[in-house]
């Protein structure tokens, strides 16, 4: 029976994500009736956290759909808020859906929207060649891409120092987990670019946030 639904559905995420996990130095937490699976990375003093959560879409007929997610906790040391995203098709036609930032590199101003502050700290970080590589490589997926503060309801939790890195992954083309072995690579390898473009900016230091996802 297992290797009928490999034939057709691939192999499983538990398959890929222990092979991830071995492969990349991480270490795989299975999931249980509380807890939702996870690949859990050390980066120097920080942890690489990559896991799922499900919401419920649509109005009348609501569906559950998935979102993979890598996150990363961090020691904050300067202000600094950032939202990235691929554009699609109605990005131009809505106000809200416009970039407050511009890089040095066209390119990548016209693929993607591009919202943080300050300016000058954002465009800095955006420098990083491998940063903008692994972004522009995958911009056919429906992502986000954040550097989120502190502030708000949803980080109540958070130690008044800490802030978070997210990348979410939307929409691929199969239901449920990110199972593409190479996007979720990318996704690990997206955060230590992160991480260390905010040490060198001093953004951050090298030490454990002490926060638990």
């Amino acid at each position: 029976m297992k290797k009928f639904f490999q034939k057709f559905f691939g192999p499983s995420v538990k398959e890929v994500w222990t092979e991830l996990s071995q492969e990349i130095g991480a270490t795989y937490e299975p999931g249980s009736f509380l807890h939702n699976a996870k690949v859990i990375l050390p980066y120097h003093a920080w942890r690489i956290i990559l896991d799922t959560y499900t919401v419920r879409t649509g109005g009348k007929h609501p569906h559950i759909r998935t979102i993979t997610r890598i996150r990363v906790p961090f020691i904050s040391t300067r202000s600094l808020k950032l939202t990235i995203y691929p554009k699609n098709i109605f990005s131009d036609w809505f106000p809200g859906q416009k970039s407050t930032v511009v890089t040095d590199d066209p390119d990548f101003n016209t693929h993607f929207i591009i919202k943080g502050s300050p300016e000058p700290l954002v465009q800095e970080i955006l420098k990083n060649d491998s940063l903008r590589h692994l972004l522009d490589k995958n911009r056919k997926y429906s992502f986000s891409f954040k550097i989120i503060d502190r502030e708000g309801w949803l980080f109540s939790k958070f130690p008044e120092n800490v802030d978070l890195i997210s990348f979410e992954i939307h929409k691929v083309d199969y239901f449920g987990a990110v199972r593409n072995k190479e996007l979720l690579k990318d996704m690990f390898s997206l955060c230590t670019h992160t991480l260390d473009e905010l040490l060198r900016n001093e953004c951050t230091v090298d030490e454990d946030p002490h926060l638990s996802l």
